[in-house]
């Protein structure tokens, strides 16, 4: 279907979010049954026997020896990553743990900058979602209750009766 060009990337980046959320709703929804460690351990060899025939089709061959201690670590940290993306999606709402993951983009930016003395221009600075992920991921989700107030006034003095009558916590 789509082999090469800028409609198999399209085609592939909307396949992987396809999938990616039913994953993240199928982990949120097992997430009460069964701890996030063993829906790691069953997804993985899953996703090798949907991906290996794959890969052995493109004629991607394994990597060196050399390669073995980075590819090591990698796998590592891709495991690690995992584990703790199933622990978020079985504890917080899917859209907390997705607008999360936007994160590592200013992380990304802000160690690139000492660490690698790379120059951020304002294009690399606006394209930093950090405030929009925190927006996003705010606890309270009434947003007329922001500081306790909105637009009329009504649910704010509703919050606040309900606050007074119910006694101090």
């Amino acid at each position: 279907m789509f082999r090469t060009g800028v409609a198999a990337g399209i085609f592939w980046m909307c396949m992987a979010t396809l999938i990616s959320s039913i994953a993240g709703g199928m982990v949120h929804k097992l997430g009460g049954d069964i701890p996030a460690l063993q829906l790691v351990m069953v997804r993985n060899p899953v996703a090798l026997c949907v991906l290996l025939p794959l890969v052995r089709r493109q004629g991607v061959g394994l990597p060196h020896r050399s390669q073995a201690p980075i590819y090591f670590f990698r796998v590592l940290f891709t495991y690690g990553r995992l584990t703790c993306l199933f622990y978020a999606l079985q504890r917080m709402p899917i859209a907390d743990v997705y607008a999360l993951q936007y994160t590592p983009l200013l992380f990304t930016i802000l160690l690139a900058v000492p660490i690698l003395k790379q120059h951020v221009g304002f294009h690399g600075w606006t394209g930093v979602g950090l405030a929009g992920a925190l927006i996003v991921a705010r606890n309270d989700r009434d947003h007329s209750r922001i500081r306790g107030r909105s637009a009329d006034g009504v649910h704010a003095r509703r919050f606040e009766h309900d606050h007074r009558a119910a006694g101090p916590a």
